[in-house]
């Protein structure tokens, strides 16, 4: 009976033996095909633009209105003359011409202020309807955490189509700066407006690649 329950012991602890030496195999086979799993926190790209805007020369919404002054008209010399009402008369027709001149030079004064604080809208890339993307984040970039800002320089035209883009300041990983190049070159604007009239733009757009943890 003894050497039964030895036999039933160790047959026991055989098995136990196999199957740990199992798991062991099937967990090394799963970190085999996923890898070794990462408790880290998780890893977001954060891309952020801004936009800032210069008018070309001659747009910038200064005024171009001429403001007279009024050219004050003396009354022509009379002789003496014993008739009063002659000499009225006369002075009335001075007061007269005085007051329409400086009628016109307050109404030319007003269209002329009136030009200059036309309001000045500035190109813009946000508006909904416009669908513009941001860039996308290298994928290269993002697994290597490279971050950076690099700052754009565009022409945008009255029809809000970009006319030329070029870097002007490198992030300096050439992958971002190509990123933010082909995609700000085919985005369409709301053209910028001066006067009421829609106006060529440049427009300085820096672009800021950023990885945060979530």
């Amino acid at each position: 009976m003894a050497n039964k329950s030895l036999e039933s012991q160790q047959t026991s602890q055989a098995y136990i033996v196999v199957l740990m030496v199992a798991l062991v195999h099937l967990f090394a086979f799963i970190i085999y095909l996923y890898g070794v799993p990462s408790w880290k926190k998780r890893q977001i790209s954060d891309i952020t633009i801004q936009l800032s805007g210069s008018f070309l020369s001659g747009q910038g919404g200064q005024g171009s209105g001429k403001s007279t002054q009024a050219n004050s008209a003396s009354a022509p010399p009379t002789k003496a003359s014993s008739d009063d009402g002659l000499l009225q008369r006369q002075n009335n027709a001075s007061k007269s011409s005085q007051t329409s001149n400086s009628s016109n030079s307050t109404s030319e004064s007003s269209a002329a202020a009136g030009i200059q604080a036309a309001p000045t809208v500035d190109a813009d890339y946000k508006a909904a309807y416009l669908n513009n993307p941001k860039p996308p984040y290298p994928a290269m970039a993002f697994k290597m955490r490279v971050e950076g800002t690099v700052v754009l320089r565009a022409l945008i035209l009255p029809d809000g189509k970009c006319s030329e883009v070029m870097i002007a300041k490198t992030s300096g990983n050439e992958s971002l700066d190509r990123s933010a190049l082909n995609t700000v070159s085919q985005w369409q604007f709301t053209p910028a407006k001066a006067q009421g009239k829609e106006i060529s733009q440049w427009v300085n757009i820096p672009i800021t690649f950023s990885i945060k943890n979530r």
